[in-house]
C-alpha cells in the first residue's frame, strides 16, 4: 500500500507525462532487481520498429545516458544503431547531447525514457515519423557547440542493426571481422550470424563478437554459443556494464572456451527474465519473472543477478567525449593482432 500511494502521488505531482514516467521509474527502481522499468509507448514501439497498429515506427536509433558530476547533469550518446539515422547523420558515441531543436535536452519534451532501470539513467529522443530535428552536441570537452540535422526516415530494428554491423575492420585491423548482435530476441539473429560467418566474414582470420547492449531469449543465445564454438577462429567477445540478460548468459557460456577472450567491463548483472504489464494507452511496466532455474542450468547453477560476468581483459570505459574512439574494440583489435587469445579458465 505504501508503494501504491507513492506511485499515485508521483503521478499527481508531475508537471508532464514524461516527468511522471521518470518519477515512476525511480520508485520501482528501489526494488533493487533487474528488469524493473517504465517503458513509454513511443520507446517500446521504437525498440520493435513498429507501433501497436503494425505500422513502422520511425526513430533516430540512439540512446543517451545521463551522467552526474560536480558541475551538474550532462547527457552523452551511449548507443547508436548501425544504419540508424543518428549514426548516419554524423553523431558519435560519447558526444554530449546539448539540445534538440534549440531546447536544452534536460528540459526537452523530446526526452523520454529508453526502457532501462532507473539506475542507468538512459533516455532517447522522441520524434515523429519523417521529422527532421536539429541536434546540438559537443564532441570534445570545452569546445564550442555544434549542430547537425537528422531525419527520422527509417524504422530501424535490432535485426537491421545487426546486419548493418557486419564488416571487415579494414587496413587498421587486417584480417579482423566484426559483428554486433544488437539483441538476441529473434531466431533470425542466428541466421544473420551464420550468413555473416559464411559470407562477409569468411576471409577473416579472427573475429570480434560485440555483445554490448540489450539481451534476448535463451534459445537464441544457445544457438549463437554453439555456432561460435564450432567456428573455431580466435574471437574477442566485447562486453560492458550494459551487456545484460541473455547476453550475460552467452558471455558466461563462451568464457574459457578455446580461442575465446572476453574484453571490456563486467556485465550488468541483470539476468532476471522480463515480463510486461500494460496500462492505459500502451504504457508498459517491465517486471522480472521467475525463470532462474532455466537460466542457471546454463551458468553452472550460479545466479548472475547482481554480479555479472567479469571479462578476461578489463578495459576502462569513460563515455564522455570519445570522439569516435571505442577503447574496448581497440583493445580487442590489439589482442587479436598480437596472438591467439589465451582466456582465463575462471568464468566469474
Amino acid at each position: 500500500e505504501k508503494i501504491e500511494g507513492e506511485l499515485v502521488q508521483a503521478v499527481r505531482r508531475s508537471p508532464s507525462t514524461q516527468a511522471a514516467y521518470e518519477a515512476l521509474n525511480e520508485i520501482i527502481g528501489r526494488f533493487g532487481v533487474s528488469h524493473t522499468a517504465i517503458v513509454p509507448p513511443w520507446s517500446y514501439a521504437s525498440m520493435l520498429g513498429k507501433g501497436p497498429n503494425g505500422k513502422p515506427a520511425f526513430h533516430l536509433g540512439l540512446t543517451v545516458q545521463k551522467l552526474v558530476a560536480l558541475d551538474g547533469e550532462r547527457f552523452f550518446v551511449r548507443e547508436l544503431m548501425f544504419g540508424g539515422a543518428a549514426r548516419e547523420a554524423g553523431i558519435h558515441i560519447g558526444d554530449e547531447l546539448l539540445a534538440v531543436n534549440g531546447i536544452p535536452f534536460s528540459d526537452s519534451p523530446r526526452k523520454t525514457l529508453a526502457g532501462y532501470e532507473a539506475r542507468h539513467s538512459m533516455y532517447t529522443i522522441q520524434v515523429d515519423s519523417g521529422e527532421r530535428v536539429r541536434l546540438g552536441y559537443r564532441r570534445r570537452a570545452g569546445e564550442a557547440a555544434r549542430d547537425l540535422e537528422a531525419t527520422a526516415d527509417r524504422a530501424s530494428t535490432a535485426l537491421d542493426s545487426t546486419r548493418g554491423s557486419v564488416r571487415m575492420l579494414g587496413p587498421t585491423a587486417p584480417g579482423v571481422g566484426y559483428i554486433h548482435l544488437w539483441n538476441l530476441l529473434s531466431p533470425e539473429t542466428v541466421s544473420i550470424f551464420e550468413e555473416a560467418l559464411a559470407k562477409k566474414l569468411r576471409s577473416a582470420r579472427t573475429l570480434v563478437l560485440d555483445l554490448r547492449g540489450r539481451g534476448g531469449q535463451v534459445r537464441v543465445l544457445k544457438a549463437i554459443a554453439k555456432r561460435v564454438e564450432a567456428d573455431g577462429r580466435p574471437t574477442a567477445v566485447l562486453v560492458d556494464n550494459l551487456a545484460r540478460s541473455a547476453k550475460e548468459v552467452l558471455a558466461y557460456m563462451l568464457k574459457g572456451g578455446a580461442k575465446i577472450t572476453l574484453v571490456g567491463d563486467t556485465t550488468a548483472g541483470a539476468v532476471r527474465a522480463a515480463g510486461y504489464v500494460t496500462f492505459g494507452s500502451q504504457l508498459r511496466v517491465m517486471l522480472p519473472v521467475n525463470a532462474r532455474i532455466q537460466i542457471e542450468r546454463l551458468t553452472d547453477g550460479i545466479d548472475l543477478e547482481g554480479r555479472g560476468v567479469k571479462p578476461d581483459i578489463f578495459v576502462e570505459f569513460q563515455l564522455p567525449y570519445l570522439a569516435g574512439r571505442d577503447p574496448i574494440l581497440e583493445r580487442a583489435i590489439t589482442l587479436l593482432g598480437s596472438e591467439a587469445p589465451r582466456p582465463l579458465r575462471r568464468r566469474l
